[in-house]
């Protein structure tokens, strides 16, 4: 008999496959039912005779993928085939090679029909101009064909769409009663044992999580516990070890780099240290466990006394940083401003002067990064780089320091549609609060995004 598995994100699955017709999709509709992107509603099938599995795709949708290459025909599987739908993994098992017992018997066939037709040709009568010797054989009687009348067409009808929901239902029951049961709690302990060593924390505690405890020994109760607390500890381990990941990202940018191209040797001003300090403030703030944190401790340290944090900002300190939070994209104009306007408060003579000119500079230079963002998102968006299209519109709604302008991105970000018309904002909205969270914080900010989470449940 064949069996199916399915991974899925962290999550794996196991279905034995009866002979019948199996349908994959993302809706109800669908035999057996995916959570991943980029799935249609019924995408594909399998179809199961005598052991044999083939994978039918459904027209329309994009193909499932074999050894990497699109399936866009029916397509026997080999056993250990493995295919993919969107981003879910499927592997085909078979308790035994896969044989073709219809190739087999379709072999022997024509020796069977040659047999068949030698038996019922009739026997050669003799020759013109000579005497038989045998009696004339008696004449075959042919029966007259008649036709039997079976059920009319609407009875057919009925028949075929009652067994049609029996078969969903049934196949709906089978899956879910096979996916917690296809293992005995020692296998999925196992299961689990093997994704734990190969550093799927996840996997891990899917696994933990179908072991069924009451057929499990004391001891086996007793791993169970011990691996389900080594595989969350791994888990948060895990956690931060990406999220130092992104902090070291940062410190080499924004920290390191910038020490190299603005305060070794006798480049090294109180502007330039002072925007170095407050950026390795920030950085021990949002990193407090990285393991880089001693050099940043260090050189702190060093441009302290240079920075002179406890004196107020001058001119040349708020021209400086504004200088650098405009030199590259993302722009952030939402913290220009706020310290433009901040140091505008308590200015006076000269300096105000030049902090309102500064200000102007740098709202033409906003209106024409707008259009320039707006643009590129769109570009994006065509080119169905979604992902790109929505960081862009993201990066002016949280950064762009303007109602209007963080109203219409908002409102082109609600308006994006994937190529099967599904709007972007259900995906995303998601995958910033889960990844980016202060962007997601500063989001909901807006109210027409706010309102655009609560209806996707994303709070």
């Amino acid at each position: 008999m064949a069996r199916l598995i399915l991974d899925e994100g962290d999550k794996r699955r196991a279905f034995k496959l009866n002979d019948g017709r199996l349908t994959i999709g993302s809706s109800d509709a669908a035999t057996l039912t995916l959570t991943v992107d980029d799935v249609a509603d019924v995408h594909a099938e399998l179809r199961v005779e005598d052991g044999v599995v083939t994978l039918v795709p459904k027209p329309g949708v994009m193909p499932p993928t074999l050894l990497g290459r699109p399936v866009k025909q029916p397509t026997r599987l080999a056993s250990n085939a493995e295919f993919k739908i969107g981003e879910a993994l499927f592997r085909v098992e078979s308790d035994a090679p896969a044989t073709a017992p219809a190739a087999a018997a379709a072999a022997g066939a024509p020796a069977r029909v040659g047999a068949q037709r030698s038996a019922q040709r009739p026997a050669r009568g003799p020759r013109p101009g000579t005497v038989a010797a045998t009696t004339r054989e008696p004449r075959v009687q042919h029966q007259r064909r008649t036709v039997q009348r079976g059920l009319p067409s609407w009875a057919i009808i009925g028949i075929i769409v009652a067994v049609c929901g029996i078969g969903y239902f049934f196949g709906k029951g089978w899956l879910q009663d096979e996916a917690s049961n296809s293992f005995d709690p020692t296998e999925r302990y196992r299961e689990a044992v093997i994704a734990y060593n190969s550093g799927a924390y996840k996997r891990t505690i899917d696994e933990l999580d179908n072991v069924n405890l009451d057929l499990s020994s004391a001891e086996l109760k007793k791993d169970v516990a011990e691996l389900r607390k080594q595989a969350e500890a791994g888990i948060e381990k895990a956690k931060l070890a990406e999220y130092n990941v992104t902090g070291t990202k940062w410190l080499d940018t924004n920290l390191k780099r910038y020490q190299d191209n603005y305060l070794s040797g006798d480049k090294a001003s109180r502007a330039r240290a002072r925007l170095f300090v407050k950026r390795c403030k920030d950085f021990k703030r949002k990193y407090p466990q990285h393991p880089d944190l001693e050099w940043v401790e260090r050189y702190s340290s060093r441009y302290a006394k240079l920075a002179d944090m406890d004196s107020p900002p001058e001119y040349a300190d708020l021209e400086w940083e504004v200088t650098r939070l405009t030199a590259a994209k993302p722009r952030d104009y939402e913290t220009v401003f706020k310290l433009i306007d901040s140091f505008s408060a308590s200015a006076t003579g000269g300096d105000a002067t030049k902090a309102s000119a500064l200000r102007a500079e740098h709202i033409a230079g906003r209106d024409e990064y707008f259009l320039d963002r707006m643009q590129q998102a769109r570009f994006h968006w065509e080119k169905k780089e979604y992902g790109q299209a929505v960081e862009w519109l993201v990066q002016v709604i949280i950064q762009i320091g303007d109602q209007a302008m963080e109203d219409q991105a908002a409102d082109s970000f609600l308006k994006m549609v994937d190529d099967q018309g599904r709007p972007l904002s259900d995906r995303y909205l998601e995958t910033y609060k889960k990844n980016r969270p202060e962007h997601f914080a500063r989001m909901m900010k807006n109210d027409a995004l706010r309102a655009a989470a609560d209806a996707a449940g994303v709070k």
